[in-house]
């Protein structure tokens, strides 16, 4: 498949899930010549290691969003594999939503336990919004060099004020992984907006509800239902939809 995700694409929280699908679905169907698929403890990540023996574009590169050494270690990598290359695409994909569907729990508005909204907070914006800022050069070098840069922050309709699918959906009331992609979404707003005319282009995207480890068995779509429809989206992004928020279809989720 022909590609606009131009040559290099980074990809966050690759050794499982959606990330992981992500990765194989770009290393397979489209024309790439690297994949930087990062997670935490790369030695652990089985699955992500046997894609890369299947795809050697695929790069398995050390990033704990949480630690600002690994992050800024993870650059100098990506640097190094790039050369005088660029990275065009940035996927922030990892995030964390403990304990889903439990009866009882921790993000609930009425018993909230302080540290599991911390790290809620911590992995699903601070810690995007971290890896943004130190591969946000990279991205504006591949502009400047009229090349593709695509920075996309994965989020959830859970996180849309207008929708309130959680209200419905969350019978334990657990609001703290919704107000995190709320946050997701304004920011993706906010810094599509400081970045008009510099050529990234900024959006973030809802998968739909997917049966990962994170989204459980009892989610309504398939991996084979979600991610080839999300990154043939996110391939054909125009600057018009910067600073936007959509389905896996490109269809305008409401704020």
């Amino acid at each position: 498949m022909h590609s606009d995700l131009g040559k290099n694409v980074l990809i966050t929280g690759a050794n499982r899930g959606l990330g992981l699908a992500m990765v194989g679905e770009i290393a397979k169907n489209y024309n790439v010549d690297r994949i930087f698929a990062c997670c935490r403890e790369p030695t652990k990540a089985k699955d992500l290691i046997e894609v890369k023996r299947k795809y050697p574009i695929v790069n398995i590169i050390k990033l704990d969003i949480q630690n600002d050494t690994t992050i800024k270690a993870a650059v100098e990598e990506v640097k190094k594999i790039l050369g005088h290359e660029h990275l065009n695409v940035l996927i922030n994909n990892a995030a964390i939503f403990e304990n889903s569907l439990d009866e009882k729990s921790d993000g609930s508005f009425e018993t909230p336990e302080r540290g599991y909204f911390n790290r809620h907070f911590d992995v699903n914006i601070t810690g995007l919004t971290m890896v943004s800022g130190a591969f946000l050069p990279l991205l504006k070098k591949a502009s400047a060099a009229k090349e593709r840069a695509l920075l996309i922050n994965l989020s959830s309709t859970l996180g849309s004020i207008n929708v309130a699918l959680a209200c419905q959906t969350l019978t334990n009331k657990n609001i703290a992984y919704c107000l995190t992609k709320a946050a997701v979404n304004h920011y993706t707003h906010m810094v599509g907006t400081y970045l008009e005319g510099t050529g990234v282009i900024v959006a973030c995207f809802c998968p739909g509800w997917v049966k990962t480890d994170m989204g459980t068995e009892i989610a309504e779509l398939t991996i084979d239902e979600s991610i080839p429809h999300l990154i043939k989206t996110i391939s054909n992004l125009t600057k018009e939809k910067n600073g936007g928020y959509y389905t896996r279809y490109g269809e305008v989720i409401p704020w």
